[in-house]
């Protein structure tokens, strides 16, 4: 499988997260930024001032980050990880998530 570009990723992962919003789903994604093959998400959870950051290093095989298969597309990479916060911070399992505080001031969650 050639690499996928990681602005697609990127693009993908914006259009997916979209959606979603505080009121609904207990977290706000404010940024998808890429830093050469690093796709860094910035989020809110509710009832937390912390700024928090997820790291994803894409590689082919681009396996799903819910459900560990094989991604065919960069949408469905991007729904993958969707799942994967929805559910880490759904059930609250990303209050035991390893945490490192970065330079920049924010926070990033090892998910």
């Amino acid at each position: 499988m050639d690499p996928w570009p990681t602005e697609k990723l990127a693009d993908a992962l914006r259009d997916v997260l979209a959606r979603v919003s505080v009121a609904t789903d207990c977290y706000q994604p404010l940024d998808v930024a890429v830093k050469g093959r690093t796709i860094r998400l910035g989020l809110k959870i509710c009832n937390d001032p912390t700024t928090y950051v997820v790291m994803f290093s894409p590689e082919a095989p681009y396996l799903g980050a819910s459900t560990g298969e094989q991604c065919r597309s960069p949408d469905e990479w991007a729904k993958e990880v969707w799942l994967m916060l929805d559910e880490e911070i759904g059930t609250r399992s990303v209050d035991n998530a390893r945490r490192s505080a970065l330079p920049d001031g924010f926070v990033q969650l090892h998910l």
